[in-house]
């Protein structure tokens, strides 16, 4: 966008009674249990020198990222589809684990135009016996995600999407580690150019219709 805008930051989220609510609270929201219960787990440490008598955090991977809490990048051309493998991923105290992927469209987007701005990427299962094990992404083509928004020239690098995995485990309190992984969309032949120009963010809105 051409002006530069200043506000707290504002995530949408699905409360617990089932509506959708969009604030800067709900950036606590999203989180709330997960790290509720780790810090219950924490103090269960306190309480017993047994390891074996407390729950403890999962280590997660993708693809060739750490097992801490540094996020994944990845670059990848517009169009093309990406593999995302989790199945490294372990309990250290042997629970069940489930997998959950989101796409997390706050951080790429303009607080407002969150819809307008980021296109739902499908979240394609390829693991039967633990969906979300390892997913497959479709990237968006440059047309989408290759061009700077006013001006519709393709530029070499496009959107930034994020996706969030989440992984539970079934102790008691259930655990969760996250890892997000930071996608960089490239369109290096630049492709895609619009034929109008944008002046103002209402024009290319209007252009969306």
């Amino acid at each position: 966008m051409s002006a530069k805008h200043y506000a707290d930051a504002v995530d949408t989220v699905v409360g617990m009674n089932g509506r959708t609510y969009a604030s800067n609270y709900a950036t606590i929201w999203r989180w709330r249990q997960a790290f509720q219960h780790d810090f219950a787990a924490r103090m269960q440490w306190t309480l017993t020198d047994r390891f074996v008598a407390a729950n403890h955090a999962l280590v997660v991977f993708v693809n060739d990222s750490t097992g801490g809490p540094e996020p994944l990048f990845v670059e990848i051309e517009a169009g093309e589809k990406l593999l995302l493998d989790a199945s490294k991923s372990y309990d250290p105290d042997g629970d069940a684990i489930t997998f959950h992927w989101f796409q997390y469209k706050e951080p790429s987007s303009v607080a407002g135009l969150i819809g307008e701005m980021i296109p739902d990427l499908e979240i394609n299962n390829l693991d039967a016996d633990y969906p979300g094990r390892r997913i497959e992404l479709r990237i968006p083509p440059p047309e989408v995600c290759g061009l700077e928004q006013l001006s519709g020239q393709p530029v070499e690098n496009g959107h930034e999407y994020h996706f969030i995995l989440e992984v539970k485990d079934n102790g008691t309190l259930n655990l969760t580690t996250y890892k997000r992984v930071v996608i960089q969309t490239t369109n290096r032949q630049l492709r895609g150019a619009r034929a109008t120009v944008a002046e103002t963010t209402a024009e290319w809105l209007f252009l969306l219709q």
